[in-house]
């Protein structure tokens, strides 16, 4: 592939990860916006699903779609690693320098996902409050285990990272 080329392509990659950092936040708030308000029962964990017995033989399925989202952009991110990386180097150092650090964020937010998978609680029996970075599941009445998820905070560098990165481009685009 000839430079001009990888360069262009970098650019149309540069500007697609801004709408992959907003599209995390829908993500994020369709997934967790699936969760039920109160529940009283157990929880079935799975790595890419919740199966929620609310009362009563309810039962709700929550997706972990931002995992496979994340995944996803993930390897997207660590295959144009790789394309940058072999061949002839561009000299798009902002954005290449940016692949690097998408890399590493989507890998964080893989993890922030794990984690938040792995404190959600076996049993709730009460209100689940969910916030922007904590939730609260009630396990007994006195009893009240919170989860943490940093994925808002991942996104907001992610999208922001990358609208830097963008303006950058274009500035120096600007110039020559």
């Amino acid at each position: 592939m000839k430079k001009n080329d990888k360069e262009a392509l970098l650019g149309i990659y540069n500007k697609l990860n801004v709408f992959v950092g907003l599209g995390i936040f829908l993500v994020l708030v369709i997934y967790f916006n699936n969760f039920p308000k109160t529940m009283y029962g157990a929880i079935d964990k799975g790595i890419f699903s919740l199966d929620l017995s609310v009362a009563y033989g309810t039962q709700v399925e929550v997706f972990n779609f931002p995992l496979v989202w994340f995944i996803l952009f993930f390897l997207l991110n660590l295959g144009f690693l790789i394309f940058t990386q072999t061949g002839e180097k561009v000299e798009s150092g902002a954005i290449s320098e940016s692949i690097f650090y998408n890399t590493i964020l989507s890998f964080l937010l893989i993890v922030a996902q794990l984690v938040f998978y792995y404190i959600i609680p076996e049993t709730v029996n009460g209100d689940i409050v969910i916030g922007l970075f904590q939730y609260d599941f009630d396990v007994l009445s006195d009893v009240v285990v919170s989860g943490y998820n940093f994925a808002y905070v991942l996104a907001t560098i992610y999208t922001f990272y990358n609208m830097f990165v963008l303006f950058l481009a274009l500035r120096n685009a600007d110039t020559e």
